[in-house]
C-alpha cells in the first residue's frame, strides 16, 4: 500500500519552500516502512479520484491566491467532503489564508476560501517579521519563523492551533492558527515539519492510522530529530526561551 501526500497548488504556493512539508512526510513515513507519493496538483488540473491521505498547502503571496481563486473555488466542494472524513490537511500562511470562508484585502474585496474551517482572515494589520516565532501547542512548543500582516478570526467552537509565546500569530486571543479535526492551519514555517518533527509525526501518524498502518518510530526519525532540535535552538537563540516546552 502506498499513501498519497496531495501538494495543492504547489507551483503557486511555494515562496518559503514550503513544498518541503511534503518531502518530510514522505521521508518520515518511509522510515517506518511505509511507502508514500506526493502529487502535486496545481490550477485546471484534477484531483485524485480518491481521497489523498494528507493534503498540504504552502505559502504565497496575494497574486498568487488571486490566481488560484478560481480554480479553489470548484474544486472546493470536494476538499470540504474530504476534510469532514477526517483527511489530515496542513495549511501553512497564503494557504491557512485560504481555509476559512474569505481573505478580506484592505480595500475590502473578498476573496472565497475553501472553507474547511469556520475562520475569516482580514488583511491590513501592521506586518510582523520575525525569525523567532514560537507557539505553544497540544501537541508541544512549535518554532519557526513568522512574516505577515494579517487578522485571523475564529468562529464559534473553532479552536487555534495553540497560545503564541513570541510573534503576533492570529492577534485575536493571543491565539495562532486552527486545529479543528484534522485541520492544521498555522503561520509557522521554516518549513514548519522540517523544524518540528512532533507536527510531523501528528499528521504522518493520523495518515497511517486512517490506513489502517502503524507509524513507528526508527533510528532515522531520531537522527534527523536531534538536527530539528539544534535548528531551534538557533531560532530561538537571545530570547531566553527553551525549543521544548
Amino acid at each position: 500500500m502506498s499513501l498519497t501526500i496531495l501538494e495543492l497548488f504547489a507551483q503557486h504556493l511555494n515562496v518559503n519552500g514550503d513544498t518541503g512539508n511534503g518531502f518530510v512526510l514522505r521521508t518520515r513515513l518511509g522510515w517506518a516502512g511505509i511507502d508514500a507519493e506526493v502529487v502535486p496538483y496545481d490550477v485546471g488540473g484534477e484531483l485524485p479520484a480518491t481521497a489523498p491521505d494528507v493534503v498540504t498547502l504552502g505559502h504565497g503571496p496575494l497574486s498568487a491566491q488571486r490566481a488560484i481563486a478560481d480554480d479553489l473555488a470548484r474544486i472546493a466542494p470536494t476538499l470540504r467532503a474530504w476534510a469532514a472524513a477526517g483527511v489530515p490537511f496542513l495549511a501553512v500562511n497564503g494557504g491557512f489564508q485560504l481555509i476559512g470562508q474569505a481573505l478580506v484585502l484592505e480595500d475590502g474585496t473578498r476573496i472565497a476560501g475553501a472553507g474547511l474551517v469556520d475562520l475569516t482572515v482580514e488583511l491590513g494589520a501592521k506586518r510582523h517579521v520575525g525569525k523567532s516565532y514560537v507557539v505553544d501547542s497540544a501537541l508541544g512548543r512549535l518554532v519557526g519563523v513568522e512574516n505577515q500582516g494579517a487578522t485571523v478570526r475564529l468562529g464559534d467552537g473553532v479552536q487555534p492551533l495553540g497560545a503564541v509565546a513570541l510573534g503576533s500569530g492570529n492577534r485575536v486571543a493571543g491565539g495562532e492558527g486552527v486545529h479543528h479535526g484534522n485541520v492544521i492551519g498555522t503561520y509557522l514555517h521554516g518549513p514548519v515539519l522540517a523544524v518540528n518533527p512532533l507536527l510531523a509525526d501528528h499528521l504522518a501518524g493520523l495518515a497511517a492510522e486512517r490506513a489502517g498502518l502503524e507509524y513507528p518510530r526508527t533510528a532515522d526519525h531520531d537522527r534527523v530529530d536531534l538536527l530539528a532540535l539544534e535548528t531551534r535552538r538557533t531560532l530561538l537563540a537571545g530570547t531566553g526561551l527553551s525549543p521544548q516546552a
